[in-house]
């Protein structure tokens, strides 16, 4: 995704959508009109379409089917575009990392009869923000107060790369491709990203988010070679590892990295709750108040998990979210969930929020005690399966 916004910023990349937004509405086909009306309402309608008279108006007509004029479509360009600007943008200006501001707030005030130029204005503001990105996370990463982690370089499901032979497909029906066995790309693919990263932020990757979560025992020699000290996935994986799986509903289980792969070639893991995850994800949008929503997630924190196993201070609850599928779900873009989430484990005397690296290697000035590899528990063989189990098939997470 990086490499992505530096193609925008600084080689004049483009897209279908952002090509057809600069494209004069009276030179379009009717098929780009088309596709137009269909696809520029790709957002959450409820809190990023119906908040904005104009834009609801437009998702009527679609609905009616009511044909759009030129100067319709001119105004769903727009909207479509202002509609993904965070709230900071929206009423005053926003001033970014490298001291830019943007607003959008008299786009929002006009509302209608949207030209060329306004639409360049619009694009010219995203791609402001798009520049501060890395540059942010840079300096995020520099203070001690994020850590980023990586991904193979295109997205690739490593474990298909190596060995299509070896994925676990468990559909009713369900056969396995003729084989793909390539290691030698899963190798790239992990070495391009470790590459990619060292330039971008001056400093060795630690961490691995595998795409998807996929993960397998046959792919952890890669990803160790790559020089990436931990990686994680679902607690589904865990619960299909080793000889007879492991019992996962157990927080003394669940809560603690394992270590995965050949002595020698092994990598922290580190499995994710996956239902306090989907929380987040997919089920706290619903909440009347944000703020009572944090409360109860750290709560059910609280009362799960840390009051259940021997000693808290020695275990770590892992949570992995997809951000797409999240934050355009919730009112104003989960500002007040966040805030309210981030403000009380700020204040908590009992939870500490902790990146897999500050748990494996400790950080004194936070009272985080180190947990090296060496005490790690060891899982093997690791599962080879996404962190989704597909719906439909018997229970277990798979590669379906």
């Amino acid at each position: 995704y990086k490499r992505q916004l530096e193609d925008y910023v600084d080689n004049g990349a483009t897209d279908l959508w952002m090509e057809l937004c600069l494209t004069p509405t009276e030179h379009l086909t009717p098929a780009d009109k088309d596709f137009i009306v269909s696809r520029f309402f790709d957002a959450n309608w409820r809190h990023e379409v119906e908040i904005y008279p104009r834009y609801a108006e437009l998702l009527r007509m679609r609905r009616e089917y009511r044909p759009f004029r030129d100067s319709d479509i001119d105004d769903l360009k727009a909207w479509f575009n202002i509609a993904w600007f965070p709230p900071e943008a929206r009423c005053e200006p926003w001033r970014l990392h490298d001291g830019e501001e943007v607003c959008v707030r008299e786009f929002i005030e006009k509302g209608r009869g949207f030209g060329m130029d306004d639409i360049v204005r619009i694009l010219e503001a995203q791609l402001a923000v798009m520049r501060n990105v890395m540059p942010l996370h840079r300096h995020l990463v520099d203070e001690g107060q994020i850590e980023v982690s990586v991904s193979p370089f295109y997205h690739p499901i490593l474990p298909l790369l190596v060995d299509t032979d070896l994925a676990t497909i468990d559909a009713e029906g369900a056969s396995l491709p003729p084989r793909f066995n390539h290691p030698e790309d899963a190798k790239a693919q992990l070495e391009r990203a470790a590459e990619f990263f060292r330039a971008r932020f001056d400093r060795e990757p630690a961490g691995l988010w595998p795409s998807e979560g996929s993960v397998g025992e046959h792919m952890v020699e890669f990803v160790h070679g790559a020089g990436f000290r931990w990686m994680a996935t679902d607690r589904g994986v865990l619960e299909r590892s080793g000889e007879h799986g492991y019992e996962t509903e157990d927080p003394e289980i669940l809560l603690r990295p394992y270590l995965a792969g050949r002595p020698g070639e092994q990598v922290s893991t580190f499995f994710r709750h996956t239902r306090l995850s989907d929380d987040i994800g997919f089920s706290m949008q619903d909440y009347a108040d944000y703020d009572r929503a944090a409360g109860e997630f750290l709560d059910w924190i609280r009362e799960g998990f840390a009051g259940k196993v021997d000693d808290p201070t020695e275990r770590i609850l892992t949570i992995a979210v997809d951000g797409e599928n999240a934050w355009g779900s919730y009112r104003n873009d989960a500002r007040a969930f966040l805030r309210g989430l981030y403000s009380r484990l700020n204040d908590d005397p009992d939870l500490v929020a902790v990146t897999p690296s500050e748990f494996i290697e400790g950080n004194a000035s936070r009272g985080v005690a180190s947990h090296p590899v060496e005490e790690q528990y060891e899982v093997s063989p690791l599962f080879t399966a996404s962190w989704i189990d597909e719906m439909g098939s018997p229970h277990g997470n798979d590669l379906n």
